[in-house]
């Protein structure tokens, strides 16, 4: 038999093990201040215990597969991973402020790009107090929102979004409308 070199054939596999990672972090402390000074995480580790693999994971899986929490605490349950069904919740719930500035930009794209607009809210209750769940959306887009009351001033917060001011613009047609009404 003659050796007529080697083949390559890659095959695709998926690896899923808890990976606890260490991280060592130089301290310091200055005794005329009496204070600790601590070098920071790496971006994506502060401020959480799990790390953002763990939590890309868990949202992939909550919004794209449609697993429940319930199940997705079943997963790490049987990797060995030690999550509460409570922080899954909170990881779920949490929009880092880069992806809710994102989705803002996206609302307001939408909104420019289509001139009708659908604004509905309908009441419901978190916890026995009253709130409302408030959609807007057009052919590109579906926004949900969470609002105190139903007052007009909601609706219009919620179309032109939280973090632009309100103007108001007396123009003639509106003085006479104004004049019309009060008849």
């Amino acid at each position: 038999m003659i050796s007529k070199g080697f083949r390559k054939v890659i095959v695709q596999e998926i690896k899923f093990e808890t990976d606890n990672v260490e991280f060592i972090i130089p301290r310091f402390y200055s005794p005329s201040l009496k204070k600790y000074f601590e070098a920071e995480l790496p971006e994506g580790y502060k401020g959480h215990e799990f790390g953002p693999k763990l939590r890309s994971f868990i949202l992939m899986m909550n919004t794209q597969c449609r697993v429940t929490e319930n199940k997705i605490k079943s997963i790490f349950d049987t990797l060995g991973t030690f999550i509460s069904i409570g922080h899954i919740n909170k990881v779920t719930q949490t929009i880092p402020a880069h992806i809710l500035c994102e989705m803002l930009k996206a609302k307001d794209t939408a909104i420019e790009k289509e001139e009708n607009v659908h604004v509905d809210a309908s009441g419901i209750k978190i916890n026995g107090i009253p709130n409302y769940l408030q959609c807007i959306c057009n052919k590109y887009f579906s926004w949900f929102d969470l609002l105190k009351d139903r007052s007009r001033y909601e609706v219009v917060k919620g179309l032109i979004g939280r973090h632009r001011k309100l103007i108001y613009i007396l123009d003639e047609w509106t003085i006479q409308w104004l004049l019309g009404r009060m008849k």
